[in-house]
């Protein structure tokens, strides 16, 4: 079945730094290890928003008459869809 990923993306607030770098340095360094911990700043304001928005595509693909299709052709379609 498919299946939905959202991403932030790498643009921020200051036009100076580089969201990218900050994002690869934050997943070689910390990223699961003891470093990765509450004490990190979170915009939990952010992560209310992006959980809203997940679970209304989540609600909204439950209440649709026909179930989310691949497109033909598709990699992931092709190589792990249930055969019918």
């Amino acid at each position: 079945m498919p299946a939905t990923f959202f991403f932030e993306g790498f643009k921020t607030v200051d036009p100076k730094l580089d969201g990218k770098k900050i994002m690869h340095d934050w997943e070689a360094k910390i990223y699961h290890t003891p470093k990765d911990d509450m004490n990190q700043p979170l915009n939990f304001g952010a992560a209310a928003r992006i959980s809203r928005l997940n679970f209304l595509v989540g609600y909204f693909l439950a209440q649709a008459d026909q179930r989310p299709q691949w497109n033909p052709g598709d990699f992931f379609g092709k190589t792990f869809a249930s055969a019918k």
